[in-house]
């Protein structure tokens, strides 16, 4: 995923984005993290980009949270709402303790943006999750090296 410094910041905002979208609901966080994600990447690197990013990281963080292994996210093809990945992940979560939720969550966006940031680069990522995110903090942005 990166230096052990941007993992950390990946984590970090991830675990943000997922506080404030509803802290103590962290299968319905992630589901909403998931929407907004879709929606705001899709227009850069079109929905099946978004998808295929998110089923890898899917993938990637079942090394971190072994729940995730049993996610298979549905093939992406051209006429797929993105409610059926999020209900998907939601579904996956909701079976999970909120400890475990909280965690395989975290794991899967921190995945998720390391992915983003080689594909597309920090700034550009950064720029589209504040626009999508407009609490995220700056600083937290910034601690990316």
């Amino acid at each position: 995923m990166g230096t052990p410094s941007k993992t950390r910041a990946y984590v970090r905002a991830a675990e943000r984005l997922l506080d404030d979208e509803g802290p103590g609901e962290h299968a319905a966080a992630a589901g909403r993290v998931c929407l907004a994600l879709f929606e705001a990447f899709a227009p850069v690197i079109g929905a099946g980009g978004v998808h295929a990013l998110l089923a890898r990281s899917v993938k990637l963080a079942g090394a971190e949270a072994p729940c995730l292994k049993e996610l298979e996210l549905t093939s992406y093809q051209p006429d797929n709402d993105p409610r059926v990945a999020q209900r998907q992940l939601v579904d996956c979560l909701s079976e999970l303790e909120p400890g475990a939720a909280s965690k395989a969550a975290t794991a899967l966006y921190a995945s998720l943006f390391g992915l983003m940031t080689r594909f597309i680069g920090e700034k550009l990522v950064f720029q589209i999750m504040k626009r999508a995110f407009p609490a995220i903090d700056e600083t937290l942005l910034q601690e990316i090296p």
